[in-house]
């Protein structure tokens, strides 16, 4: 049996009322009551609304009980969150709590409360020229669908999390990850020794891939049996990517079903006394809405979305010491952007900065030296600084317990940009990220010429990671996140083999160590279905049978003399020169140029 929701939409203004859509929904009896009711406009028919006007959505059936409307549009002023204002809402003429969580506006409805249900709404003043907009209309919501959420689950509500953060001081807990006394190293809160992540990045090889398959497909045997094959190479961190869209599944709460798999993966993990490293803030979903990606995916709407995800995440788990650390996300990158939104950013920074270019975006090519060229670099970085240091805060005010870092890709160091271009530097410099992280944590591949092809090319790419790790020294312990290459025949590298596999392997964390305090490889085992290096860049197998770098890992696993004995290599660049390198590819070469000097005298 179905019956009909009416949904009407209007915006009103003091002296007028204009009725601009109305809904027929259908709504069967037994819908679940997580989603009463949702529709998504196949006229696509929007609805602006300005700064000093109100939306007014009617509903007129309503199920008892409170439940959330999440009104969802294409657009929704950046000013809105940027300039601190605040969205007003009433419902049934009471205020009522509202919040913009990525692009979604949800309004939390009270229960008990009587159809027809009238919700009003209103957005704050914005200044367009702030935001590089003529319209002052376009600063409100585009609405282009809603959907009526029914008693989500209140302890994973994003309601429950306060907008302000108030992040705590790392506070060393026992058996928990920490820094070490010189600062300079990880270690285990209590004990006197250093503790070195040595392992692996995890996902299931055999079917499901990484996320979001891990988590939609998890198989708890299977999990456990490859568990139990890391633990048997002694292997002592894992580094795991989560899935917002799939963990946090609604509009603004988390999802307690998909929660409980990460819960018995960390149990898992604590049966082998293994370390889980959560990759936690990337968007593995293809086509999911919320928030926004490409040219607003670095602005306060995806922050407005993430800080109550992170928060949620850091107090479920606060004092867990099967956390080694929180990763923000997997290589991040700032786009070079050409968008209302971007440019309104570069203004506001120049602007703040006292500087003035204008809004237009410089052009993606090298110009040694050009102050404009470095300032909007320097930009992408704040763009950076900002994103980082406000999901690190989200984390730290609901967890002391668990260090901070983030998995830069090699780009963020600029020794090779991909491309040669400005925009091929990814913006994260560890040096404008610092202040939001506890330890560095970078990724490298072998990309100045294959390793298998010539000793040239090896030595290439030993300067190569020499100058990455270079770039991450800020004072703080510094990790390779990921590393691997081709290990074994394939159609990807047909040079490749088993053996010189792990020659490449031994001779990248010997020419590390001195520089690094901890390796995680990609990936565990051999992947049959994958596209690129994993097909055959693992430990393991696809059957899980021991490789020459699984029997090299092993060895070095159970003996760590060589990490003790290691001498760092001196510095090979200025802090000004890193910042040259990133707007000219010939500065990024001197520096790989100097590390082979240095190497191979």
């Amino acid at each position: 049996m179905l019956t009909t929701m009416m949904l009407t939409l209007a915006v009103t203004q003091p002296d007028d009322a204009r009725e601009l859509a109305r809904w027929d929904v259908p709504v069967a009896e037994d819908a679940p009551l997580s989603l009463v009711s949702g529709f998504h406009d196949p006229e696509e028919r929007k609805v602006w609304t300005g700064a000093e006007e109100w939306s007014e959505l009617r509903i007129d059936e309503w199920r008892e009980g409170g439940a959330i409307i999440a009104l969802e549009g294409d657009s929704v002023s950046w000013g809105l969150l940027r300039d601190g204002g605040q969205l007003e809402a009433t419902v049934n003429g009471a205020a009522a709590e509202a919040r913009l969580f990525g692009h979604t506006v949800c309004v939390k409805v009270p229960g008990p409360v009587e159809a027809p249900v009238t919700v009003r709404l209103r957005t704050p003043t914005s200044r367009p020229a702030d935001v590089g907009m003529e319209d002052g209309r376009q600063l409100g919501l585009s609405l282009d669908a809603v959907s009526i959420h029914s008693q989500p689950p209140s302890e994973l509500d994003f309601f429950s999390y306060p907008e302000e953060l108030d992040p705590l001081p790392h506070r060393p807990t026992p058996g928990c990850v920490t820094l070490s006394d010189s600062g300079r190293e990880l270690a285990v809160a209590g004990g006197a020794d250093p503790w070195v992540p040595f392992g692996v990045n995890y996902y299931d090889h055999t079917t499901t891939g990484w996320a979001p398959q891990i988590w939609r497909e998890f198989d708890e045997d299977t999990v456990r049996t490859q568990f139990a094959a890391m633990r048997e190479l002694g292997i002592n961190c894992v580094r795991v990517f989560l899935a917002v869209g799939t963990l946090a599944s609604g509009p603004c709460y988390a999802s307690e079903a998909e929660l409980s798999k990460l819960d018995r993966m960390l149990d898992i993990a604590d049966e082998y006394s293994i370390r889980f490293m959560p990759s936690s803030t990337d968007w593995w979903e293809a086509g999911h809405r919320v928030p926004a990606t490409g040219a607003f995916m670095w602005d306060d709407r995806e922050i407005s979305f993430l800080t109550p995800y992170l928060q949620i995440l850091a107090a479920r788990y606060a004092g867990r010491d099967t956390i080694a650390c929180y990763d923000l996300r997997n290589e991040p990158m700032i786009g070079w952007g050409d968008s209302e939104v971007r440019r309104g950013q570069w203004l506001e920074w120049q602007r703040e900065n006292g500087v003035d270019y204008g809004p237009e975006i410089p052009e993606d090519e090298d110009v040694p030296g050009d102050p404009r060229l470095r300032d909007y670099q320097r930009f992408r970085e704040s763009l950076a600084a900002h994103w980082t240091q406000t999901l690190a805060d989200a984390l730290r005010s609901a967890d002391d317990s668990h260090l901070v870092s983030l998995g830069l890709i090699q780009w963020s160091a600029p020794v090779i940009r991909a491309g040669h271009r400005p925009s091929g530097y990814s913006g994260f410099g560890p040096w404008a990220i610092d202040d939001g992280v506890d330890f560095h944590m970078i990724h490298f591949y072998a990309l100045a010429g294959d390793p298998n092809a010539s000793e040239e090319n090896m030595r290439r790419n030993m300067a190569y990671i020499t100058g990455c790790l270079q770039a991450c020294d800020t004072g703080k312990p510094i990790v390779v996140g990921e590393f691997g290459w081709f290990g074994g025949e394939s159609d990807q590298n047909p040079l490749a083999t088993e053996e010189n596999h792990a020659e490449y392997m031994g001779r990248f964390i010997e020419t590390t160590t001195g520089n690094c305090a901890g390796w995680l490889a990609w990936p565990l085992a051999d992947t049959p279905l994958s596209t690129d290096l994993s097909v055959c860049g693992g430990l393991l197998r696809a059957d899980l049978s021991v490789k020459p770098w699984g029997e090299l890992f092993r060895r070095m696993a159970r003996d760590m003399s060589w990490y003790e004995q290691a001498t760092a290599v001196p510095p090979l660049a200025t802090e000004e020169e890193w910042r040259e390198a990133t707007v000219s590819q010939a500065m990024g070469e001197e520096i790989l140029e100097r590390g082979l000097r240095v190497l191979y005298p």
